[in-house]
C-alpha cells in the first residue's frame, strides 16, 4: 500500500471527479476532470489573495487592476500555480494513470467513502473561497 500524503489525496479527489463525470456520460472525462482541478487550486489561490489583504491593509484588488501590468500579474499569479500545481501532482509523466489503477482495485465501499471525502473537500475549498471575499475591501 502506497503512502496516505497530500499528493494521494489530491489524486483520489481527481479520480473521485473523474468516475462522477464518466458516470454521467461525459465525452473525455479526464480533461474535465482535470480542468475542474485546476479551478479548485484556482479558487483557492484568489482566496489566498482575499485574505492577504488582511496583512496589506488595502485592497489588493484594486492595485491589480490599476495598469494593465499589474492585472497580468494578478492573473499570473492565479492561473499559472493551478497549471504548474496540476501538471506535476496530476499529469507530469502521467502520474494520474497509476493511482487511477490502485483507485480502480478499491472495493465499492472504498470508493464510495473517498467520494464524499472528496465532496467535503470540495465543498471546504469552495466555502474558504467564498469566505474569503469578507476580507476584501
Amino acid at each position: 500500500m502506497k503512502s496516505r500524503n497530500f499528493v494521494w489525496y489530491w489524486n483520489v479527489l481527481h479520480y473521485s471527479v473523474y468516475r462522477f463525470l464518466k458516470n454521467q456520460s461525459f465525452t473525455n472525462p479526464t480533461i474535465h476532470a482535470g480542468s475542474f482541478m485546476g479551478i479548485l487550486v484556482m479558487n483557492i489561490d484568489w482566496a489566498l489573495f482575499n485574505v492577504c489583504q488582511l496583512f496589506f491593509h488595502e485592497s489588493l484588488s484594486d492595485w491589480s487592476f490599476k495598469n494593465q501590468t499589474n492585472g497580468a500579474l494578478f492573473l499570473g499569479t492565479i492561473i499559472l500555480p493551478a497549471f504548474l500545481f496540476n501538471y506535476f501532482l496530476l499529469f507530469k509523466n502521467s502520474k494520474y494513470v497509476a493511482y487511477f489503477a490502485e483507485f480502480d482495485d478499491f472495493n465499492s465501499d472504498k470508493k464510495q467513502r473517498y467520494f464524499w471525502v472528496s465532496i467535503v473537500s470540495i465543498l471546504l475549498i469552495w466555502m474558504f473561497f467564498l469566505l474569503s471575499f469578507k476580507f476584501t475591501r
